[in-house]
């Protein structure tokens, strides 16, 4: 009886030093996981301020080198409207995303609001597509009636203003979708 004894507690001894192990490895886990999420939290926090310092300064880069290049002034100001609100949307898209704290809300929350932002950002997008083109085509008009070096400018810097913009924002959706994914193990 007494080595049935020593073996039921021998049993309940290693049974809790797994659990404590386990609960260890959770711990662990969730940390790696955390300290990956926040990462690409970092990234996207650095991705947007850029975003915000490059339409911020389009504003007066709008006024000296379009007045330059003989644009009429209301199409100077169109183009500089359209730069204050990308500096406005890309402000809040960067508060929103700087409110995704694994220390101050649950995960369920950060998921919620990482699956929030993807949303907004997609409306945001079409609404920016929507407002940007009758800007381009105003642009790209104006130097056609007045410049043509400013027109060929124009379309070099559009096209690799373009490539850049898309290679950015496959890097902001790709952000979005490791951390969505991380979250969503994080919650299993």
């Amino acid at each position: 009886m007494i080595e049935l004894e020593d073996l039921k507690k021998s049993w309940q001894s290693q049974s809790a030093r797994i659990d404590r192990l386990e609960a260890e490895n959770a711990r662990l886990r969730r940390n790696i996981e955390g300290s990956r999420i926040n990462g690409s939290r970092a990234k996207l926090l650095r991705t947007y301020r850029v975003l915000c310092i490059v339409a911020l300064f389009m504003l007066p880069s709008c006024f000296f080198s379009l007045k330059q290049l003989d644009i009429p002034q209301y199409v100077v100001t169109i183009f500089a409207l359209f730069f204050a609100q990308a500096a406005l949307v890309n402000f809040y898209v960067y508060m929103r995303i700087k409110e995704i704290d694994l220390t101050h809300v649950s995960v369920k929350e950060a998921l919620e609001m990482v699956i929030s932002i993807t949303k907004l950002r997609q409306r945001l997008r079409i609404v920016e597509i929507v407002l940007a083109l009758p800007v381009i085509i105003l642009f790209f008009l104006s130097l056609y009636h007045s410049n043509s070096y400013g027109l060929i400018g124009a379309v070099v810097g559009g096209v690799t203003g373009g490539i850049i913009g898309l290679r950015k924002e496959f890097e902001i959706r790709a952000l979005l979708r490791s951390m969505q994914a991380d979250l969503e193990d994080l919650l299993e």
